[in-house]
C-alpha cells in the first residue's frame, strides 16, 4: 500500500519529463519497511525493471526471494539459496544491480535499523560520490544523536533524521521528493 498521497507538484528545478528516480537503501528483510513506501514491491524482481509509483519511480533495491523469505539469511543480502532454484542470481550480482540502480537515481533515502549496514554505508557513498542527494532516517535505538556513531556517513546526507519510526517514513519520503523537485 503506498501511503505517498496527495500527489506531489514538481518545480521548475526538475525535469518535467519524468516523475524522479528514487532508491531506498537499507537491510532487505523479508518483512521489510519499504512495502510500506513501494506498492507492488513484493514480487517485483530486479528483471523487471523500475516500478512506477504514484509520484516517483523506484529503482531499486528489489528482493530476489519468492516472498517466502528462504532468501534472508544473514550476509546475504537476499541472494541465499532459497526455494526458486532457477534464479541465476548471487550477491556479486545483486551488489551489481544495486549500483546500477543507484547511478540510475535522483534520491537516495535510506532507512537504517542496524549498526551492521556495511552494504548500505556503501550504498550512500557511492550516491555521494555521484552527486546523487542522500537522505538518511535512523530507526529508534540505532544511532544517538548525541555522540552520533555514524558520523562519517551523516557527512555525505544533505539531511539525516534520528528516532524514525516506520509509519514516519512516508512523510519523510515525500517530504525529501517534494524537495528534490
Amino acid at each position: 500500500m503506498n501511503l505517498l498521497t496527495p500527489k506531489l507538484t514538481p518545480n521548475k528545478s526538475f525535469p518535467v519529463t519524468r516523475p524522479p528516480r528514487v532508491y531506498l537503501a537499507g537491510k532487505i528483510r523479508s518483512d521489510c519497511w519499504r512495502h510500506g513506501l513501494v506498492e507492488g514491491l513484493c514480487y517485483h524482481l530486479w528483471e523487471h525493471g523500475p516500478l512506477n509509483q504514484p509520484d516517483y519511480i523506484y529503482v531499486g533495491p528489489f528482493f530476489v526471494s519468492c516472498g517466502h523469505g528462504c532468501y534472508f539469511r544473514a550476509a546475504t543480502h537476499g541472494s541465499g539459496k532459497g526455494c526458486t532454484p532457477d534464479l541465476d542470481i548471487n550477491q556479486w550480482r545483486v551488489a551489481q544491480y544495486c549500483r546500477n540502480a543507484i547511478r540510475e537515481a535522483d534520491l537516495v533515502f535510506a532507512y537504517i535499523e542496524s549498526a551492521d549496514c556495511f552494504g548500505t554505508i556503501a550504498e550512500l557513498e557511492r550516491a555521494h560520490c555521484l552527486g546523487i542527494p542522500v537522505v538518511i532516517t535512523f530507526a529508534p535505538g540505532i544511532a544517538n544523536p548525541k555522540i552520533n556513531e555514524f558520523w562519517f556517513v551523516c557527512s555525505l546526507a544533505k539531511s539525516v533524521d534520528f528516532e524514525i519510526s516506520q509509519r514516519e517514513l512516508p512523510y519523510l519520503l515525500r517530504a525529501a521528493i517534494e524537495e528534490l523537485i
